[in-house]
Protein backbone atom coordinates (compact mmCIF):
# COMPACT_ATOMS: atom_id res chain seq x y z
CA UNK A 1 0.00 0.00 0.00
CA UNK A 2 1.48 3.34 -1.06
CA UNK A 3 1.62 6.13 1.49
CA UNK A 4 2.41 9.82 1.02
CA UNK A 5 5.02 11.19 3.39
CA UNK A 6 7.03 14.36 3.91
CA UNK A 7 10.84 14.13 3.94
CA UNK A 8 12.31 15.07 7.33
CA UNK A 9 15.36 16.64 5.70
CA UNK A 10 14.28 18.53 2.56
CA UNK A 11 10.52 18.75 3.20
CA UNK A 12 9.48 17.27 -0.15
CA UNK A 13 6.46 14.98 -0.48
CA UNK A 14 7.17 11.44 -1.69
CA UNK A 15 5.24 8.20 -2.11
CA UNK A 16 6.52 4.97 -0.55
CA UNK A 17 5.33 1.53 0.46
CA UNK A 18 7.56 1.47 3.60
CA UNK A 19 5.66 3.02 6.45
CA UNK A 20 8.86 3.40 8.50
CA UNK A 21 10.65 5.48 5.84
CA UNK A 22 11.10 9.12 6.89
CA UNK A 23 13.33 10.51 4.09
CA UNK A 24 12.91 10.57 0.33
CA UNK A 25 16.41 9.29 -0.55
CA UNK A 26 19.60 7.99 1.05
CA UNK A 27 21.32 11.40 0.80
CA UNK A 28 18.57 13.05 2.82
CA UNK A 29 18.67 10.15 5.28
CA UNK A 30 22.44 10.56 5.85
CA UNK A 31 22.09 14.31 6.26
CA UNK A 32 19.20 13.86 8.71
CA UNK A 33 21.18 11.33 10.76
CA UNK A 34 24.19 13.66 10.94
CA UNK A 35 21.95 16.52 12.04
CA UNK A 36 20.38 14.42 14.80
CA UNK A 37 23.81 13.29 16.01
CA UNK A 38 24.96 16.90 16.27
CA UNK A 39 21.80 17.89 18.14
CA UNK A 40 22.26 15.02 20.60
CA UNK A 41 25.94 15.83 21.15
CA UNK A 42 27.25 12.67 19.48
CA UNK A 43 30.37 12.69 17.23
CA UNK A 44 29.70 12.79 13.51
CA UNK A 45 31.70 11.19 10.67
CA UNK A 46 33.51 14.47 10.02
CA UNK A 47 34.59 14.90 13.67
CA UNK A 48 35.62 11.28 14.31
CA UNK A 49 39.40 10.86 14.43
CA UNK A 50 40.96 8.43 11.99
CA UNK A 51 43.00 6.81 14.72
CA UNK A 52 39.86 6.22 16.86
CA UNK A 53 37.66 4.87 14.05
CA UNK A 54 37.78 1.09 13.80
CA UNK A 55 41.12 0.80 15.69
CA UNK A 56 40.69 2.25 19.20
CA UNK A 57 43.85 0.56 20.56
CA UNK A 58 46.23 1.67 17.81
CA UNK A 59 49.62 2.60 19.33
CA UNK A 60 51.53 3.83 16.25
CA UNK A 61 50.17 6.54 13.99
CA UNK A 62 51.17 7.82 10.58
CA UNK A 63 51.83 11.58 10.18
CA UNK A 64 48.35 12.09 8.68
CA UNK A 65 46.68 10.27 11.55
CA UNK A 66 48.80 12.10 14.15
CA UNK A 67 48.00 15.46 12.54
CA UNK A 68 44.26 14.74 12.64
CA UNK A 69 44.57 13.42 16.21
CA UNK A 70 46.13 16.75 17.27
CA UNK A 71 43.94 18.87 15.03
CA UNK A 72 46.92 20.17 13.01
CA UNK A 73 47.89 20.23 9.38
CA UNK A 74 50.50 17.81 8.06
CA UNK A 75 52.98 20.61 7.33
CA UNK A 76 52.70 21.90 10.93
CA UNK A 77 53.27 18.38 12.24
CA UNK A 78 56.37 17.98 10.04
CA UNK A 79 57.68 21.31 11.38
CA UNK A 80 57.24 20.03 14.94
CA UNK A 81 59.13 16.86 14.01
CA UNK A 82 61.97 18.87 12.40
CA UNK A 83 62.33 21.12 15.45
CA UNK A 84 62.23 18.23 17.94
CA UNK A 85 58.89 18.99 19.58
CA UNK A 86 57.50 15.61 18.47
CA UNK A 87 59.72 12.56 18.10
CA UNK A 88 59.13 9.89 15.49
CA UNK A 89 60.61 6.64 14.20
CA UNK A 90 62.06 6.73 10.67
CA UNK A 91 61.39 3.52 8.77
CA UNK A 92 62.22 2.88 5.08
CA UNK A 93 59.65 4.90 3.18
CA UNK A 94 57.54 6.10 6.12
CA UNK A 95 57.45 7.71 9.57
CA UNK A 96 55.62 6.41 12.63
CA UNK A 97 54.63 8.40 15.73
CA UNK A 98 53.74 6.85 19.07
CA UNK A 99 50.31 7.77 20.38
CA UNK A 100 51.68 7.74 23.93
CA UNK A 101 54.21 10.35 22.82
CA UNK A 102 51.38 12.63 21.73
CA UNK A 103 49.50 12.11 24.98
CA UNK A 104 52.65 12.92 26.95
CA UNK A 105 52.75 16.39 25.38
CA UNK A 106 49.63 17.32 27.36
CA UNK A 107 50.31 15.38 30.57
CA UNK A 108 53.69 16.91 31.42
CA UNK A 109 54.87 19.81 29.30
CA UNK A 110 58.56 18.84 29.31
CA UNK A 111 59.08 19.37 25.58
CA UNK A 112 60.49 22.68 24.47
CA UNK A 113 58.48 24.72 22.04
CA UNK A 114 59.87 25.62 18.66
CA UNK A 115 62.48 28.33 19.11
CA UNK A 116 62.24 31.36 16.87
CA UNK A 117 65.24 31.58 14.55
CA UNK A 118 67.17 34.57 13.31
CA UNK A 119 66.80 34.42 9.53
CA UNK A 120 69.95 36.50 9.06
CA UNK A 121 71.97 33.45 10.15
CA UNK A 122 70.20 31.09 7.73
CA UNK A 123 70.12 30.64 3.96
CA UNK A 124 67.80 28.83 1.55
CA UNK A 125 68.53 26.54 -1.40
CA UNK A 126 68.07 29.21 -4.05
CA UNK A 127 70.13 31.73 -2.11
CA UNK A 128 72.96 29.18 -2.00
CA UNK A 129 72.69 28.80 -5.78
CA UNK A 130 73.06 32.58 -6.22
CA UNK A 131 75.88 32.99 -3.67
CA UNK A 132 78.04 30.07 -4.83
CA UNK A 133 77.02 30.27 -8.53
CA UNK A 134 76.03 26.61 -8.64
CA UNK A 135 73.04 24.72 -9.98
CA UNK A 136 70.21 23.49 -7.80
CA UNK A 137 71.22 19.83 -8.24
CA UNK A 138 74.84 20.61 -7.31
CA UNK A 139 73.79 22.41 -4.10
CA UNK A 140 71.44 19.58 -3.15
CA UNK A 141 74.21 17.01 -3.73
CA UNK A 142 76.60 18.97 -1.48
CA UNK A 143 73.97 19.19 1.28
CA UNK A 144 73.36 15.43 1.11
CA UNK A 145 77.07 14.65 0.98
CA UNK A 146 77.92 16.81 4.02
CA UNK A 147 74.78 15.82 5.96
CA UNK A 148 73.25 19.29 6.37
CA UNK A 149 69.93 19.27 8.25
CA UNK A 150 67.47 22.09 7.44
CA UNK A 151 64.93 23.88 9.60
CA UNK A 152 61.53 24.12 7.93
CA UNK A 153 59.47 27.27 8.23
CA UNK A 154 56.35 27.74 6.08
CA UNK A 155 57.41 24.83 3.83
CA UNK A 156 60.82 26.53 3.15
CA UNK A 157 64.09 24.84 4.15
CA UNK A 158 66.65 27.03 5.92
CA UNK A 159 70.30 26.07 6.46
CA UNK A 160 72.79 27.68 8.83
CA UNK A 161 75.23 29.88 6.95
CA UNK A 162 78.33 28.78 8.89
CA UNK A 163 77.56 25.10 8.31
CA UNK A 164 76.89 25.74 4.62
CA UNK A 165 80.19 27.62 4.29
CA UNK A 166 82.05 24.77 5.97
CA UNK A 167 80.29 22.17 3.80
CA UNK A 168 81.27 23.90 0.55
CA UNK A 169 84.84 24.32 1.82
CA UNK A 170 85.08 20.60 2.63
CA UNK A 171 83.62 19.74 -0.77
CA UNK A 172 86.24 21.89 -2.53
CA UNK A 173 88.98 20.17 -0.50
CA UNK A 174 87.65 16.78 -1.60
CA UNK A 175 87.64 17.88 -5.24
CA UNK A 176 91.18 19.25 -4.95
CA UNK A 177 92.49 16.08 -3.29
CA UNK A 178 90.83 13.90 -5.92
CA UNK A 179 92.35 15.99 -8.73
CA UNK A 180 95.82 15.86 -7.14
CA UNK A 181 95.54 12.10 -6.70
CA UNK A 182 94.53 11.72 -10.34
CA UNK A 183 97.47 13.88 -11.48
CA UNK A 184 99.89 11.80 -9.38
CA UNK A 185 98.50 8.61 -10.87
CA UNK A 186 98.95 9.80 -14.45
CA UNK A 187 102.42 11.19 -13.66
CA UNK A 188 103.54 7.82 -12.29
CA UNK A 189 101.98 6.09 -15.28
CA UNK A 190 103.80 8.42 -17.68
CA UNK A 191 107.08 7.96 -15.82
CA UNK A 192 106.67 4.21 -16.00
CA UNK A 193 106.07 4.36 -19.75
CA UNK A 194 109.36 6.26 -20.11
CA UNK A 195 111.33 3.89 -17.91
CA UNK A 196 113.81 1.34 -19.30
CA UNK A 197 111.91 -1.56 -17.73
CA UNK A 198 108.85 -0.65 -19.78
CA UNK A 199 110.90 -0.24 -22.94
CA UNK A 200 112.70 -3.55 -22.49
CA UNK A 201 109.46 -5.30 -21.70
CA UNK A 202 107.69 -3.89 -24.78
CA UNK A 203 110.42 -4.49 -27.36
CA UNK A 204 110.30 -7.05 -30.19
CA UNK A 205 112.64 -8.10 -32.95
CA UNK A 206 112.24 -6.22 -36.23
CA UNK A 207 114.13 -5.38 -39.43
CA UNK A 208 116.62 -2.54 -39.81
CA UNK A 209 114.10 -0.67 -42.00
CA UNK A 210 111.77 0.01 -39.06
CA UNK A 211 111.84 1.89 -35.79
CA UNK A 212 110.27 0.71 -32.59
CA UNK A 213 108.93 2.94 -29.83
CA UNK A 214 112.07 2.30 -27.75
CA UNK A 215 114.42 3.38 -30.53
CA UNK A 216 112.46 6.54 -31.29
CA UNK A 217 112.27 7.50 -27.63
CA UNK A 218 116.00 6.92 -27.20
CA UNK A 219 117.19 8.62 -30.42
CA UNK A 220 114.85 11.62 -30.60
CA UNK A 221 114.06 11.96 -26.84
CA UNK A 222 110.29 11.81 -27.34
CA UNK A 223 107.56 10.12 -25.38
CA UNK A 224 104.97 7.76 -26.82
CA UNK A 225 102.27 10.42 -27.24
CA UNK A 226 104.60 12.72 -29.18
CA UNK A 227 105.66 9.87 -31.45
CA UNK A 228 102.05 9.02 -32.12
CA UNK A 229 101.24 12.68 -32.95
CA UNK A 230 104.17 12.90 -35.39
CA UNK A 231 103.16 9.71 -37.14
CA UNK A 232 99.54 10.81 -37.53
CA UNK A 233 100.40 14.33 -38.69
CA UNK A 234 102.93 13.33 -41.36
CA UNK A 235 101.36 10.03 -42.38
CA UNK A 236 104.19 7.72 -41.31
CA UNK A 237 103.71 4.14 -42.44
CA UNK A 238 103.21 1.82 -39.49
CA UNK A 239 103.08 -1.94 -39.08
CA UNK A 240 101.28 -3.62 -36.19
CA UNK A 241 102.63 -6.86 -34.76
CA UNK A 242 100.09 -8.11 -32.23
CA UNK A 243 100.04 -5.29 -29.66
CA UNK A 244 103.27 -3.65 -30.87
CA UNK A 245 103.72 -0.90 -33.46
CA UNK A 246 106.70 -0.44 -35.84
CA UNK A 247 107.35 2.76 -37.83
CA UNK A 248 108.94 3.04 -41.27
CA UNK A 249 112.53 4.24 -40.87
CA UNK A 250 112.67 6.10 -44.19
CA UNK A 251 109.57 8.16 -43.34
CA UNK A 252 110.83 9.03 -39.87
CA UNK A 253 114.29 10.09 -41.11
CA UNK A 254 112.74 12.20 -43.83
CA UNK A 255 110.49 13.98 -41.33
CA UNK A 256 113.16 14.78 -38.76
CA UNK A 257 115.71 15.79 -41.41
CA UNK A 258 113.51 18.78 -42.31
CA UNK A 259 111.37 19.22 -39.17
CA UNK A 260 113.09 19.10 -35.80
CA UNK A 261 111.10 17.69 -32.85
CA UNK A 262 108.60 19.92 -31.01
CA UNK A 263 108.39 22.45 -33.88
CA UNK A 264 105.19 21.33 -35.58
Amino acid sequence: MEVKKVCKNCGKTFVTEDRHKICCCYKCRNAYEQMMRRLNGLPTKQTESICDKGKPNKKLLSPSQAAEYLGLSRMTLYNYIATGVISCVDLPGRKLISRDELDTLFKNNTHKAAVAINFNDYITFYQMCDVYHRSYNFVRAVCREQGLKPIIRSSIKYFRKDLVREAFYNHELMITDAKAERDRFYALKKEKRRSHEYLNEHEIEHSSEEYSYKELMTIFHLDRNQIFCYSKKFGVRMRHVKTFCLFNKHDIDEIFSTTPPFNF
